[in-house]
């Protein structure tokens, strides 16, 4: 979960593909910004809005060889459905 990694402060998801590459199996596409604040959450934004760099994310993955799934994930928001269809929209012309 590339968002985690934001949410959390704790590294760059496209490094962190590059590394794992073949070992990923599943991928969620869910984005975030990282916390201003230290000790505290960042915040989830829709997919391509965020810190991830969807495109960088995706095109990492790629170049691993990943094939599974691309899990659309929205936790938080006021509109996380028409999120969802947003990142779906996003990913179709990506592929």
């Amino acid at each position: 979960d590339p968002a985690n990694m934001i949410l959390y402060d704790k590294g760059d998801p496209v490094a962190a593909v590059r590394m794992l590459g073949t070992w990923i199996k599943h991928a969620h596409v869910k984005d975030a910004v990282r916390t201003r604040q230290p000790g505290t959450w960042g915040a989830e934004v829709p997919w391509g809005e965020g810190e991830v760099g969807s495109q960088e994310f995706l095109r990492a993955l790629k170049e691993t060889g990943y094939t599974g799934a691309l899990a659309i994930e929205r936790e938080s928001g006021n509109d996380r459905l028409g999120d969802m269809k947003l990142a779906a929209e996003r990913l179709a012309s990506w592929r």
